[in-house]
Order: structure tokens, then C-alpha cells, then sequence
């Protein structure tokens, strides 16, 4: 396995966790502080086109994370939000370049992307799992006349449609906007 891929999915997984642990625990400043340098040096490794494709994610997570919200499928307790007070809170729209990241070339994600029904079962379960796991840590809040189980199942289902989107627009941008931009194919470093 390639040391980047490793990597990757640590800063991934850790980045995730900070996010999330630091917003459970009455710190979405320091969470938010934690996935913004896992972001940043992404970004910075990536280069400008990885700049395009953040802020391309940023866009996509704020409208799916408000969603969440006007469905009333997730909210956030007061403690998890944040200085700014924004629902979604800062720290959760920043784990959308952060998974945008994981689909370059040589990232711990890269190998889902071109394998639609793999991306849907992928997004399907993870998805589902991660906000569940987010419920249970306490960071935001599922319906609270609906089984947990249930609304994370919803969740799910939305994810399985929208992770794959998400693959194929990172391999779409990276095929029509931006390969013809750079020498060879090194922007998906």
C-alpha cells in the first residue's frame, strides 16, 4: 500500500475525528481549528486546482448539510455550533473538501471513483454509519420521535446517491477542466 494512501486516510479519519469529537465535547472552535489544517494541507498539497475542488465541495456540503437541517433530519445542539452560529456549523460543511481530498489520484478514496454501484453501497454505508457515529458522540441530533437507526438509514440512502455525484464530479473536473491546464496528470497530487 503507497505511503500517501496511508496518510490519507489518517488525516482523513483524524481530521473527521477532531471535527467531530471537539464539537461533541462543547469545542466546535478547537474541532473546526482541527479539519481547517487538515483542509488547509490538503489544499496545499493539491495546489490551485485542489483549491477548485474544495471550494467546489464546500458548495455541495453546504446545501446538503442544510438540507439536513430544513428536513429536520439532523440539528445541532446549541454547545456543537460555534461562535459564528451557523446550522450547519462550520466544522461539518469543512469535512466536505476533506472527503473531496481522499478522491485524488493516490488518496485513500481515489479507488471508488469510476465504480458507480461500489460509490453507491460505499456512500450508502458510510454515510449512514458516520452521522450515526455523530448522533452517538453527540454532536448533532437526529429526530427525536424517530428511532436513531432509522433516520441514519435515511441519511444513507441520501448518501448513496450523493456520494457517487460526488466521484464522478471530481473525475469530471479532472478530466475536462483541468487536464489540458497542467503537464500530464500530477494535478491530483
Amino acid at each position: 500500500m503507497k505511503k500517501s494512501i496511508v496518510i490519507s486516510a489518517l488525516l482523513y479519519y483524524g481530521g473527521w475525528l477532531g471535527a467531530v469529537l471537539g464539537a461533541a465535547e462543547g469545542q466546535p472552535d478547537l474541532g473546526t481549528g482541527i479539519i481547517l489544517a487538515v483542509v488547509l494541507f490538503g489544499v496545499l498539497k493539491g495546489g490551485r486546482t485542489e483549491l477548485c475542488f474544495a471550494g467546489v465541495a464546500l458548495l455541495i456540503g453546504f446545501a446538503f448539510e442544510s438540507s439536513l437541517v430544513w428536513l429536520k433530519l439532523v440539528d445541532y445542539p446549541q454547545f456543537a455550533v460555534g461562535a459564528i452560529g451557523l446550522k450547519p456549523p462550520i466544522w461539518m460543511i469543512l469535512l466536505w473538501p476533506l472527503l473531496m481530498r481522499t478522491l485524488a489520484k493516490d488518496q485513500c478514496l481515489a479507488w471508488t471513483k469510476g465504480r458507480r454501484l461500489l460509490g453507491i453501497a460505499f456512500g450508502g454505508v458510510g454515510g449512514g454509519l458516520a452521522y450515526y457515529a455523530g448522533h452517538q458522540l453527540g454532536a448533532l441530533q437526529f429526530q427525536s420521535d424517530v428511532d436513531p437507526a432509522i433516520t441514519a438509514v435515511k441519511i444513507g440512502i441520501c448518501w448513496a446517491m450523493l456520494y457517487p455525484l460526488i466521484a464522478e464530479t471530481r473525475s469530471y473536473m479532472e478530466k475536462q477542466l483541468f487536464m489540458g491546464k497542467r503537464e500530464g496528470n500530477d494535478f491530483e497530487n
